[in-house]
């Protein structure tokens, strides 16, 4: 879905890796947490010349928390990817219903010019 939409915006590709991998990040986290069978999770993107903004919408009010995880634990660093790749993150709650929003924002990559 992301790689269709970066591939109609004329320098899209800039943001495609870490792009991609933020809302892999986000969505698997609110499917996995969200603790609500049968509800909807709404991703939305918003891209312009200088970051990309990706929003996913769930049911729970949990807020998302970045923890340590066992070193030899297969899952669990979600969040410490977004920390790291995200120029800034955060969450809200979900205006007018139940639920949050968890959004994050990356800056485009540098563009490289070929000789």
């Amino acid at each position: 879905m992301l790689r269709e939409l970066l591939a109609t915006v004329p320098g899209g590709d800039r943001y495609s890796e870490v792009g991609e991998l933020l809302a892999t990040e986000l969505v698997g986290n609110a499917v996995l947490h969200s603790g609500m069978p049968g509800r909807l999770i709404r991703v939305s993107f918003d891209v312009d010349a200088i970051r990309l903004r990706i929003e996913v919408h769930d049911a729970s009010d949990r807020p998302p928390l970045p923890q340590q995880p066992d070193p030899t634990a297969g899952c669990g660093r979600g969040l410490l990817l977004v920390e790291a790749l995200a120029t800034q993150w955060g969450h809200f709650p979900r205006p007018g219903g139940v639920g949050k929003v968890v959004w994050c924002e990356c800056a485009a990559a540098p563009l490289v010019v070929k000789p």
